[in-house]
């Protein structure tokens, strides 16, 4: 079993203003340890589902309105262990906590931008997490005719939802998560 990783007061101040990595903005899934099912909190365990690839709870997740308000309480492992690489940059001085919820507030914006469009784009109220936009999109983009000046839309979205995917790639993810997805493209 993992151990809780201990952070800083500044750290956790990143961590509480950020929440992507519980949002659904990072992942459309929170992994659990072997063993975790039966100690989550009730909403987690609501959540809970397994496949031949281990064990998960769905994301966003349910204790995540804006902040965690499960923060100080019992939860799932992975919510005190995973640190994004901006935390992690952050810590080893690389950027500056101003420097990083600069970069905070920038994606959120960005995020929030495509969050708004796609409502139009998509005709629908509802607000989706930027992971379940990304299923959508796909799905869409399968469908679409390229030709279709109708398409343009879900296209101009498509691209600003992958530009977010970069940032967020580049700034949360591991570094090789990075790498590959340039080097992918070249």
């Amino acid at each position: 079993m993992q151990k809780d990783v201990k952070i800083s007061e500044t750290e956790q101040r990143i961590c509480v203003v950020c929440g992507f990595c519980c949002d659904g903005t990072l992942f459309d899934k929170g992994t659990l340890l072997a063993g975790e099912k039966g100690t989550l909190p009730e909403k987690m365990e609501e959540n809970y589902f397994k496949t031949a690839d281990g064990e998960f709870f769905n994301m966003p997740c349910p204790y995540f309105n804006g902040k965690c308000s499960i923060y100080y309480q019992k939860k799932a492992n992975i919510c005190s262990s995973f640190r994004c690489r901006l935390l992690n940059d952050v810590a080893g001085q690389k950027v500056t906590t101003d420097d990083a919820l600069k970069i905070i507030s920038n994606v959120k914006k960005s995020r929030e931008e495509i969050a708004f469009g796609a409502q139009s784009v998509l005709n629908t109220d509802e607000t989706l997490s930027f992971m379940k936009l990304l299923e959508v999109l796909n799905v869409l983009s399968d469908q679409i005719n390229e030709k279709d000046d109708n398409s343009m839309p879900v296209r101009i979205l498509t691209a600003k939802c992958n530009i977010l995917e970069a940032l967020l790639a580049r700034y949360f993810k591991p570094e090789s998560e990075f790498n590959a997805m340039i080097s992918e493209d070249l």
